[in-house]
């Protein structure tokens, strides 16, 4: 699981992997269940109650990296994939990174950047 702050409350995650086949996806109760518990059980703040809950279809690579970039063998594809549920957090980020690398922008960290999120790694 993994807690963060949003809004001036908490966001929760259990943070599940469990592997399904794309489909629409709903909130478990069950999930969200032992999810809390192992928060309650790991902190001294008390859940009364979620306000909200929704779910997501994670995405993973076979390294657990995501992919960032341009496609080696299809003119102008550009990938953005494989977060594995980190989107929330790394979302601002790679959002620049990738403003950057459609529009030819170059920062001094981009080269060890782009070596390790490099889409052809995977092809």
């Amino acid at each position: 699981w993994y807690a963060k702050p949003d809004a001036g409350r908490l966001m929760i995650s259990p943070a599940d992997a469990d592997p399904v086949e794309a489909q629409d996806i709903y909130p478990d109760d069950m999930v969200l269940a032992e999810g809390l518990d192992r928060f309650e059980r790991a902190v001294t703040i008390p859940v009364t109650r979620p306000l909200r809950s929704w779910a997501g279809l994670r995405s993973f690579l076979p390294d657990n990296t995501p992919a960032v970039g341009f496609d080696a063998n299809a003119d102008g594809f550009f990938w953005l994939i494989g977060q594995g549920g980190y989107g929330v957090q790394t979302s601002p980020a790679l959002g620049q990174f990738v403003r950057d690398l459609v529009i030819g922008a170059q920062q001094p960290w981009h080269d060890t950047v782009q070596s390790a999120l490099d889409p052809n790694r995977i092809m």
